[in-house]
């Protein structure tokens, strides 16, 4: 018999195939990012006799290599069990495990243009010619201008707060701010977007010294305003590219500082070692920070 607290387990034994291969498109060409599942209750396993006390819930996944590779694992292999595949601008495909049978080659269709979500538009300099190269951020999604300054590139869900970012190293970037909240307001504002790039950013030079006028070495210098949650610091973030990596200043206590925004009234050099260089409508100090 059985005693208080005993646990019955259950061996199902049953075949077994091993899920790999590659995603590509309709031409053959390789699909990164490709989301690969296949998911069971392990409670109700499909064409077994009784029911079985386990409520667990089995899941593989994994998405596709740069080449379209993917490797899934071994699944159970049944008629009513189902790997499927999906990717952002692509149409979803399944396929039931009784029919792999060795490496696969799963081809995505391309969703229709007019059912996909796709930021377009032109990025031009100050002086109105088209920005050739600027980088445009919205959230995580981005692209990049071409020789005409045009863009164009896929997007998914942003929170309202989300902006629209274009910028090129060395020339303030054009910002919408919160366009995700605009674009729930009014979608077609997707198609034709213009942003305009700055002027000429602005550098910082200058030395770090000590109370006895002595410099300092390897000491960390960030830029960032002297008021918190600023704009200048919100960009510095969005620039993921730029952002954090600050100076360090050399054996003369000397560095230089440069980003991709343009500069407030008043912008302090932020120093690791409790003191911060500031500019001040064109005015520089060493200052102590409490």
């Amino acid at each position: 018999g059985r005693l208080p607290g005993d646990q019955q387990i259950v061996y199902i034994v049953g075949p077994s195939v091993d899920v790999r291969g590659h995603i590509v498109d309709e031409n053959g060409n390789a699909l990164a990012d490709a989301y690969v599942s296949m998911s069971m209750s392990v409670g109700s396993l499909p064409g077994f006799g009784q029911g079985l006390q386990d409520g667990s819930f089995r899941s593989w996944n994994v998405t596709s290599a740069s080449d379209g590779s993917f490797s899934l694992g071994t699944v159970p292999q049944h008629s009513a069990l189902h790997v499927s595949v999906s990717k952002r601008d692509y149409q979803s495909r399944a396929t039931i495990t009784a029919d792999i049978r060795g490496a696969v080659r799963w081809p995505l269709k391309a969703k229709p243009k007019s059912e996909r979500k796709v930021l377009s538009g032109m990025v031009r300099l100050a002086d109105g010619r088209p920005a050739k190269g600027a980088n445009v951020l919205f959230g995580s999604y981005r692209g990049k201008s071409n020789d005409s300054g045009q863009f164009e590139f896929s997007w998914g869900y942003n929170s309202p707060a989300t902006s629209l970012v274009a910028y090129l190293p060395g020339l303030q970037p054009a910002v919408r701010a919160r366009f995700a909240e605009q674009l729930k307001i009014n979608s077609t504002l997707q198609r034709g977007i213009v942003l305009q790039l700055g002027e000429k950013t602005l550098s910082i030079s200058g030395r770090v010294l000590d109370a006895r006028g002595e410099p300092l070495e390897d000491v960390t210098v960030l830029l960032g305003d002297g008021v918190s949650a600023s704009s200048n610091q919100w960009l510095e973030s969005v620039l993921a590219e730029q952002s954090h990596k600050g100076e360090r200043t050399d054996r003369s206590g000397s560095f230089t500082l440069t980003r991709d925004f343009p500069l407030a009234p008043t912008t302090c050099a932020r120093l690791m070692r409790r003191t911060a260089w500031c500019w001040n409508r064109g005015r520089s100090r060493l200052v102590r920070v409490t």
